[in-house]
């Protein structure tokens, strides 16, 4: 192995993830379905339930096993878990 081949694979071990994760959910006979979920800081999302300002609609300030959102109409900001967020985000309204 040359001294080019090894450093190319240590770079790639060591490379940045990306901020957008993909998962791969496996159905009863072998097929499996890719759910993208992009999520990117500075993007507004409608969540299901409203706020108790009356809004819905949140900015992302932090990704990671967390979410950290911030609602647009008060300020507040809260961490929620990566399940929680999934599962009450209803659309993305504006692209970070």
């Amino acid at each position: 192995m040359t001294e080019k081949e090894y450093n190319s694979k240590i770079s790639a071990r060591t490379a940045v993830p990306p901020t957008c994760f993909s998962f791969i959910f496996h159905r009863k006979g072998g097929s499996h379905v890719n759910i993208m979920a992009d999520y990117q800081v500075g993007q507004i999302v409608e969540m299901r339930k409203p706020h108790p300002c009356g809004n819905n609609q949140w900015e992302i300030i932090r990704i990671g096993m967390d979410f950290r959102i911030k609602c647009t109409k008060c300020g507040r900001s809260i961490m929620i878990p990566r399940s929680k967020f999934e599962k009450g985000v209803k659309k993305i309204v504006q692209g970070g």
